[in-house]
């Protein structure tokens, strides 16, 4: 009997734009982790020295999560953590918040992580920004080149609009009900993509973008189920799933 071989990710590079793709990392900032070897005397990214910043100590005091005469609880940022804080970092983030968000989404979604290849689990990371909004930018700039195709939930949040338009991307809809992206009408678009005159003189779109909790401005959510039905026409068809969901935790089963 032999093992099941652990499934190779797919490979999306071909998705990304050229301008992502000719993207080079910084001289500098692609040595910081060499400074965290031990002993190491690092002279390249201009810090400065931690014992000239003017913070001693910040204090956060947060209200109670649920019953509003609970306890404030104060959590304090000092020493070390204070000083990584405010010091030049790397570009995917501080490592010690890195690591704990990887391991809350390992945790919520179930989704074995691995650092290495060949080694249970999967090889993926995350990426941090300041917001969805954000986030989404930067999302189309490394994927979407002038005349790309790309397909919305209908009706979609408008604030990724004015993004869309000045990547100059050419937009299609997905029919929606009342859990969202309806994956039958989904699949159906993108079978029918090189034969429908409506879609035919357009490339085959690198994704699809949808808010699947709270979406804005239809107020619909996906179930687990559904979740599941979109995704497997998205894996049959080869493309990305963009999922815009700042409220997944927000929502009630």
């Amino acid at each position: 009997m032999t093992a099941n071989p652990q499934p190779q990710p797919r490979d999306y590079s071909s998705l990304l734009s050229h301008s992502a793709r000719n993207r080079m990392p910084s001289a500098i900032r692609s040595l910081f982790p060499a400074e965290l070897i031990p002993g190491m005397v690092s002279l390249l990214s201009g810090k400065p020295n931690s014992e000239t910043f003017p913070f001693q100590r910040i204090l956060l005091e947060l209200k109670p999560a649920i019953h509003p005469e609970g306890k404030v609880e104060t959590v304090a940022i000092e020493g070390s953590d204070l000083d990584i804080a405010l010091q030049y970092s790397a570009t995917s983030g501080i490592p010690k918040l890195v690591d704990w968000i990887e391991e809350f989404q390992s945790h919520v979604h179930a989704r074995a992580r691995t650092k290495e290849a060949n080694k249970p689990g999967e090889v993926w990371r995350c990426s941090f920004g300041n917001g969805s909004q954000d986030l989404l930018t930067k999302t189309f700039e490394a994927l979407i080149d002038e005349g790309d195709s790309v397909v919305l939930e209908s009706p979609a949040y408008s604030g990724i609009l004015p993004s869309l338009v000045a990547h100059k991307a050419k937009m299609f809809e997905a029919e929606t009900d009342s859990e969202g992206v309806e994956p039958t009408a989904l699949d159906a678009l993108l079978t029918k993509w090189t034969t429908d005159p409506a879609t035919s003189s357009a490339p085959f779109p690198k994704f699809l973008y949808t808010t699947p909790t709270g979406a804005n401005p239809s107020g619909t959510s996906a179930s687990d189920d559904r979740k599941r039905a979109v995704l497997a026409v998205i894996r049959k068809h080869n493309l990305l799933l963009l999922e815009d969901d700042p409220y997944y935790f927000l929502s009630f089963q």
